[in-house]
């Protein structure tokens, strides 16, 4: 198959595709190809006959040149489906991490011996999880540190607050839990590398996330994103050692077998074929590719 990938298309999706046995080109000058997927809401001006896939995201709207639509999880799914779109149109793809550079194995980052979380979200939401759980310490990815740490400061958890610009393997290996509570419908790529560090998740059911986290599984997943609840579950699985270590096991195997980018690409293959059926219904088959 043919494949032109319109937007910003990640280079590690455009290669799972061609180590499936797939022509790809990125970005073409021309869009001749037997299916053309948009990442991005940009205009494209596709043959007739040539199906187009649309990787749509939360509050955009939803274009009415799309034969078929790829989203990140079944809520963006029933979404789309709630705003009339025939759910064979629809297709879920998740997200996917980089096992070759997110593993359990590898050194890990100098730490305290307090209880160490990895905080994504609202920060304020953050420090009021934090202040309620005395013993731990937090790591907090942001831009600006030194608002970061005033705002802290009004929290009372100053000192147990550490900024960092980004997240590395070896830091992330050295977190006892990583929590997630987003305010809204955010990518879940942190949660995917904590998992492959084989780190316990803490997370809101916000968007992708229950497809994400298994509940009793990987993680544990909080109906209600309210501090109390969340430091509730963050301090049962920070004195919980043996749930802690079953749910790191899980969580490593739940990535490499669902979210590495040769199951992304098969996932996509599926709906590209299934785009393929409606102009031409002889090519309907399943692709062949390295991933299951």
């Amino acid at each position: 198959m043919h494949i032109a990938l319109v937007g910003s298309p990640s280079t590690a999706f455009a290669d799972a595709l061609s180590r499936a046995g797939h022509r790809v080109v990125v970005n073409p000058d021309r869009l001749v190809a037997d299916v053309v997927h948009r990442l991005l809401d940009v205009p494209v001006d596709v043959s007739p006959g040539t199906p187009l896939v649309h990787t749509w995201h939360p509050r955009e709207p939803v274009p009415t040149d799309a034969d078929r639509f790829v989203v990140a999880s079944h809520v963006e799914a029933a979404a789309l489906a709630r705003m009339g779109l025939p759910r064979r149109r629809i297709g879920v793809v998740p997200e996917a991490v980089d096992l070759a550079k997110w593993t359990p194995d590898g050194p890990k980052a100098r730490r305290s011996a307090r209880p160490r979380l990895l905080f994504h979200g609202d920060a304020d939401r953050g420090f009021a999880v934090l202040r309620r759980l005395p013993a731990a310490e937090m790591l907090v990815v942001t831009a600006h540190h030194d608002p970061l740490i005033a705002r802290a400061g009004h929290w009372g958890v100053a000192d147990r607050v550490r900024p960092i610009t980004c997240a590395d393997p070896a830091l992330v290996r050295s977190v006892d839990v990583a929590v997630h509570a987003p305010t809204g419908t955010e990518p879940v790529t942190p949660v995917l590398e904590a998992m492959a560090c084989g780190v316990p998740v803490v997370a809101t059911e916000v968007g992708a996330l229950p497809d994400t986290v298994l509940h009793g599984v990987t993680g544990v997943l909080v109906p209600s994103a309210t501090p109390r609840a969340l430091a509730r579950a963050i301090q049962a699985l920070l004195t919980d050692r043996t749930h802690r270590a079953a749910y790191a096991i899980a969580a490593v195997d739940r990535v490499e077998q669902r979210h590495t980018w040769d199951r992304v690409a098969v996932d996509a293959l599926r709906i590209y074929h299934s785009a393929l059926e409606d102009v031409l219904p002889d090519v309907g088959r399943e692709p062949t590719a390295t991933g299951s």
